[in-house]
């Protein structure tokens, strides 16, 4: 433990201090019988102890605070990958160089491999399946309207294209229904305003649902027909 002169003053110094006081404290106490009583004695014996005491904790502590200001710096990690400087330029790419084929490769049934029956699994989901309900506006006036024949036709002669891609997803299909028998026309009043028709519809497919935001585009573009088509 290295101590500056400084340091070792201060602790002498409190050394010092604590000797006199408590000397002077003992020695002057009142109610002491004669100049060698058993009290006398016994606290100035305990004097030099609690002086001793005090004086090691302080220079522990200036120990400690030498220590602490003489000790090298942490060294910081260098930057990433900036410009103009040196530093690790981050683990390389993944592009397997890293791979050391401890795990091999696997291609097939997962389940079958580890195990797990995969019966009654739904059949993933692509849209580039989904088949169109028809392709000419014949087809599209002959589809099953959902009880709104009017508001059907009129959105296969002025949204073809968008009504085929709605007739062709189940919860498109759902959506616009609601919204045909309730007579909401958009999202707003549709579902977000205190007791619209189609909340639990909506929340069914999804507000983020390719078939809701189908029913959105084809409300707009119905909306925007000339005349509009019928919302009810």
């Amino acid at each position: 433990m290295k101590l500056g002169g400084l340091g070792a003053l201060y602790v002498w110094q409190t050394m010092g201090f604590c000797f006199a006081t408590c000397a002077r404290r003992s020695w002057d106490a009142p109610g002491l019988r004669g100049p060698h009583s058993l009290l006398r004695m016994r606290t100035s014996v305990w004097i030099p102890r609690v002086c001793l005491g005090a004086s090691l904790m302080a220079m522990l502590a200036l120990g400690a605070r030498a220590q602490a200001a003489s000790a090298p710096a942490c060294a910081h990690p260098g930057p990433l990958d900036a410009p103009g400087v040196t530093g690790w330029a981050g683990p390389s790419s993944l592009d397997g160089a890293l791979d050391d084929g401890f795990v091999p490769t696997f291609s097939g049934d997962i389940f079958a491999a580890v195990g797990v029956s995969a019966q009654g699994l739904p059949t993933p989901f692509s849209y580039t399946s989904v088949a169109a309900p028809y392709t000419d506006l014949t087809g599209c006036m002959g589809f099953d309207a959902q009880g709104h024949m009017a508001a059907h036709s009129c959105l296969c002669m002025a949204c073809l294209s968008t009504m085929a891609q709605c007739d062709a997803m189940p919860g498109c299909r759902a959506i616009w229904k609601c919204a045909e028998d309730s007579g909401c026309t958009n999202a707003q009043a549709c579902y977000l305003l205190p007791g619209a028709p189609c909340t639990n519809v909506i929340n069914l497919w999804g507000t983020g649902s390719v078939s809701t935001a189908l029913s959105q585009a084809l409300q707009s573009c119905g909306a925007g027909a000339s005349p509009a088509c019928p919302t009810m």
